[in-house]
């Protein structure tokens, strides 16, 4: 389950931001001081660092360039700047440092969210972009761009790339619908006209190459589709 450590010392924000990542283990620090003691506490993994600027130990920019460089673990995890603070010259210090977002209080909720749910999906698909994984009785080798029913010697023949990246997108979602909006989002570089007629094409025949597999691609009429394992 994804991970996140906020550091911030008002109550009132740490509710609103509690109830924005709702089904999100989120732990909390009021101050710099209990921050630095869950960060370096070899049993805390953190998949995304929220942090407030002013805080009643110190300011949290200067927290962040100090620690990037005693903290190996900190350099891999994003970080969001959630503060009051607007001023131009801290938000522009912020990105110099390699901050992911600077959200400025007061927030939408909603949009936090949004924001954190879109970062944490990145990550997921850098990392399985990555690295060869499986779904069902289907082994994906990315950097063969290459699918393989398991204890099989030959890879399922004709997948093309652009068929290889639907399916990547649909095993890292199994069970969820995915509308063919998002599929051409996710697949096609941006400002690509791609019709839906484009993509049910796609799918069809993609279909037919893994159905040798324990694997469905489902056909969610109106909508999209969804990879039944």
């Amino acid at each position: 389950m994804d991970r996140i450590l906020c550091i911030e010392d008002s109550q009132e924000y740490q509710k609103v931001i509690k109830s924005a990542l709702n089904g999100i283990n989120a732990d909390f620090a009021t101050n710099l001081a209990e921050a630095r003691i869950l960060l370096n506490s070899p049993d805390n993994v953190y998949d995304m660092l929220l942090l407030d600027v002013s805080l009643p130990d110190g300011d949290g920019i200067k927290f962040l360039s100090e620690f990037n460089l005693s903290n190996k673990k900190m350099r891999d995890i994003p970080v969001f700047i959630v503060s009051s603070d607007s001023n131009e010259l801290s938000i522009i210090t912020a990105f110099g440092l390699g901050v992911d977002d600077y959200i400025c209080k007061p927030f939408s909720p909603l949009e936090l969210k949004a924001r954190v749910n879109a970062k944490m999906r990145k990550m997921k698909e850098k990392q399985s972009e990555s690295k060869n994984f499986s779904v069902g009785d289907v082994e994906v080798d990315n950097n063969k761009m290459s699918l393989q029913i398991k204890n099989s010697a030959c890879a399922l023949k004709g997948i093309t790339p652009i068929e290889f990246k639907i399916f990547t997108l649909l095993s890292q979602n199994p069970g969820h619908i995915l509308s063919r909006a998002q599929i051409i989002d996710r697949v096609w570089p941006m400002n690509t006209f791609i019709t839906e007629r484009t993509i049910d094409a796609h799918v069809s025949r993609l279909r037919k190459k893994i159905s040798s597999s324990q694997l469905e691609i489902e056909t969610v009429f109106g909508v999209g589709y969804k990879l039944i394992v």
